[in-house]
């Protein structure tokens, strides 16, 4: 599976997710995020895979300069919606083309930013990780908050994780 597939298949996972979240349960502030909600997380994953796309048209991609699109964080329709459309953006992307990633380790914006060269697939490789980081969270949420929405197993699970326990049930037969 290549970068692009990999990326259409986590966020078809998100958007069947979207599918299954009504917009008073999405847009609830949860304890267990300290207030946030799920929405934020959902947002939060468009504006990684939203700044990667603006990033391969200039060349340099910047994940602090990031939307925050507060419909996006309310409403699931505009948040699948919106998703939908980065699956048909990157059907185009060419996963080889190099790009720059301005680095961000400081807190103040005084702070030099170094660039790091790097390639749309790997970037591409870092949005999914971060997808799947976002996804385990809103799992919890999930079943601590509302255990009535379905989710699957493995959602939020990285690929090596779900081979290292498919290989252990394996063994336990």
């Amino acid at each position: 599976m290549n970068c692009k597939k990999g990326t259409t298949t986590i966020i078809q996972q998100v958007i069947c997710l979207l599918d299954n979240i009504e917009d008073h349960k999405y847009c609830k502030p949860l304890a267990i995020f300290e207030g946030a909600f799920l929405g934020k997380h959902f947002r939060h994953i468009f504006d990684f895979y939203t700044c990667l796309l603006n990033g391969i048209h200039t060349g340099l991609v910047n994940y602090s300069n990031r939307a925050r699109n507060a419909e996006i964080e309310m409403n699931t329709n505009t948040a699948s919606e919106a998703f939908e459309e980065i699956i048909k953006q990157i059907e185009n992307v060419n996963e080889n083309m190099r790009i720059k990633v301005k680095a961000d380790f400081g807190e103040t914006d005084h702070e030099d930013r170094v660039l790091v060269l790097s390639s749309v697939g790997r970037e591409l490789m870092y949005a999914y990780d971060h997808a799947v980081h976002h996804l385990a969270m809103i799992k919890i949420a999930l079943k601590s908050n509302f255990p009535e929405i379905h989710c699957e197993e493995s959602l939020g699970l990285a690929p090596a994780t779900l081979r290292y326990e498919q290989e252990k049930t394996l063994l336990k037969i």
